[in-house]
């Protein structure tokens, strides 16, 4: 028996006299592979487990003989610093020794004990990894066993009595079937190979050539749909041809019309691969000069000689230096932001808007936002609603004013104090508040007078008179139309203040994410500062 002859040499020296294995005994323990069968990747890494049952019974230790075809598979080391080929190594026992595995006769050993604890229940003895071989459908793996009680198999040894424990084996049994080995993930990648993105010159009868590949699956060409400006086409359209295999094809496209010389063309093209992993692509090309034009510099005309060089700036213009005419554009040209406005902080994302983005349009949007951002401040300014309550003093018999009086101002409803005055000589005082009802106290030697004052948009003069009823200017005029109409457009503003300033900050990001220049930084750097502040002094309430 492969154990005892491995552990001959080690029982002197231990006295593990368990180690020996007799077979006077019939117990009920099984080696089993699991899982017992299962259709598995051909040419692809596989595994799996051998397990130890000791069925209830205390085992510490056990061998196993294990025979597969090495015609079929290789079985792949998993130690690499022991020469030979090993199979791994379970956690039934807390120690493995003898494992070989003879890839020429397809023979696998392995042998494993424990010196503290035992195996009582199932647990994994040992894994093995392999891979088929090329056109190999199925394969096998038997487990030696010559039945109940024999001890030159393989076996269980119960702890106590060393009685071989082993009572039956399950064998594996796999096929195997074709199939990437990895799960497939990455979309197909398109190669527009003639035209290139913004290619120019391109003749309006060319064919179009495109490369299409994948890393595992394949290209699935039921899935390509092929857009040439207007005209849609599959692989089943006369126009196409291709070549190549799943992973790799080329096409060809003879395009039904002639692409446009007076505007720019595009090519779009959907790819899926048998994954289902999808990609899509475009490029566009042939952009004519009047559009080039328009997007880099809307505001030159083919005869503009701007540097005064006497060479026309159409042809002789950098639109970012400013020495060769490229910042004039029509709406900031010949002003002091005419450079904040249109010179873009980051070079490198020009070309990606050229073909897009038309800075005109762009400082359109620009003069807009500083447009709302003056609203929202008129509104801020204007939607305060501080009046100042003029009020005066004054004997009515001497028409002699009363100077030095206490004068106190509290709500009408819930008697808070506002402020505090006295009178000047005139008699006058002067509040600041904001629109409401409220009483008006006068003190003076310990008499009080009191007057309830409604505080419009355009507030009243009172007249107070101690000791007789408080005389109110009859000039009624303090809501006269043209004041009417100014406290109605201050309200409205006041309003629609705060959604001023929201469309306002979203617009001017906009704008800087689109065209990052000096000014547009600077005007979305002014709506921030207005919204913290006006949420500071709570502006946007009132």
């Amino acid at each position: 028996m492969f154990l005892l002859k491995h552990f001959s040499k080690i029982i002197p020296v231990l006295g593990l006299g368990f180690l020996v294995f007799t077979g006077l005994g019939v117990h009920s323990a099984s080696f089993d592979f699991s899982p017992v069968s299962k259709e598995l990747l051909s040419g692809c890494k596989s595994s799996i487990n051998i397990d130890a049952n000791a069925g209830g019974q205390q085992s510490n230790a056990a061998d196993i003989e294990v025979a597969y075809n090495p015609n079929e598979i290789s079985i792949l080391d998993s130690n690499s610093d022991i020469p030979g080929v090993q199979i791994k190594n379970g956690n039934a026992y807390e120690s493995y020794f003898g494992n070989q595995v003879d890839v020429n006769s397809g023979k696998i050993l392995l042998a494993g004990a424990s010196f503290v604890g035992n195996l009582s229940s199932r647990r994994t003895f040992a894994t093995i990894e392999f891979t088929s071989k090329p056109s190999v459908t199925s394969t096998s793996f038997k487990i030696k066993f010559d039945g109940a009680g024999a001890t030159l198999d393989s076996n269980i040894a119960d702890a106590s009595t060393s009685d071989d424990l082993l009572t039956s084996v399950t064998n594996g049994s796999y096929t195997f079937t074709t199939g990437p080995c990895q799960a497939d993930r990455i979309p197909p990648v398109i190669d527009f190979q003639y035209p290139k993105n913004y290619d120019s010159g391109v003749p309006l009868d060319s064919d179009v050539r495109i490369r299409i590949t994948d890393n595992q699956s394949g290209v699935n060409l039921d899935s390509l749909i092929f857009v040439l400006n207007d005209d849609t086409y599959t692989v089943k359209s006369p126009e196409v041809a291709y070549t190549g295999v799943p992973l790799d094809y080329s096409f060809v496209i003879k395009p039904k019309n002639k692409f446009n010389d007076a505007k720019e063309s595009y090519i779009k093209v959907n790819a899926s691969d048998l994954a289902g992993n999808k990609s899509n692509g475009q490029i566009v090309f042939n952009i004519p000069p009047a559009v080039i034009k328009e997007v880099i510099c809307p505001a030159l005309e083919t005869n503009d000689d701007i540097d005064g060089d006497g060479v026309p700036n159409i042809i002789d213009t950098d639109p970012y230096n400013p020495e060769k005419g490229g910042n004039n554009l029509n709406l900031f040209k010949g002003t002091i932001i005419e450079k904040a406005a249109s010179q873009p902080i980051f070079q490198g994302a020009r070309e990606a808007r050229e073909a897009t983005s038309s800075l005109k349009t762009l400082q359109y949007y620009t003069l807009l936002a500083i447009l709302i951002l003056l609203l929202t401040i008129l509104g801020l300014f204007l939607g305060r609603n501080i009046r100042e309550v003029h009020g005066s003093a004054i004997n009515l018999a001497t028409n002699e004013p009363y100077q030095n009086l206490q004068v106190e101002l509290k709500e009408l409803v819930s008697g808070k104090s506002i402020s505090e005055t006295t009178t000047d000589y005139s008699g006058e005082y002067i509040f600041k508040t904001k629109p409401g009802a409220y009483i008006a106290t006068l003190s003076r030697e310990g008499d009080n007078w009191s007057q309830t004052i409604i505080v419009p948009e355009i507030t009243k003069i009172g007249v107070y008179n101690p000791g007789q009823e408080i005389l109110v200017n009859n000039e009624d005029n303090y809501l006269s139309q043209a004041s009417w109409i100014f406290n109605l457009v201050r309200r409205f503003l006041a309003q629609i203040t705060p959604g001023f300033w929201l469309a306002g900050s979203v617009l001017s990001l906009l704008n800087m994410v689109i065209l990052t220049t000096i000014l547009n930084i600077v005007i979305f750097s002014f709506y921030i500062t207005v919204g913290i502040m006006a949420f500071l002094f709570n502006k946007l309430r009132n």
